[in-house]
């Protein structure tokens, strides 16, 4: 916590990048290319700095770091799943 103004472009630049995908589809709800998750690959950069300094917050408080670590690993697992579905129903296997 003592570092957070270090955090704070990290966060800022995530935000400013949701709401822009988000005011996109809202503007432009049924273009082609508003639907697909392009566009959420910029942000990804920052939420992982952002996840990383706070599990590292977490580092002397034990159940709170294991439950944090079981959640990441969980998250990026089905991220890392949903993209070899994807890619094994592009090569039609």
């Amino acid at each position: 916590m003592r570092d957070i103004a270090a955090y704070l472009p990290f966060a800022v630049a995530f935000f400013l990048l949701l709401i822009s995908m988000v005011a996109f589809r809202i503007y432009y709800p049924y273009s082609s290319s508003s639907n697909d998750f392009r566009h959420i690959f910029p942000a990804i950069t920052p939420l992982v700095l952002l996840a990383v300094a706070g599990l590292l917050g977490l580092r002397n408080r034990k159940p709170l770091f294991v439950i944090a670590v079981v959640v990441l690993v969980a998250f990026a697992a089905s991220g890392l799943l949903f993209q070899v579905i994807t890619l094994a129903a592009l090569l039609g296997v």
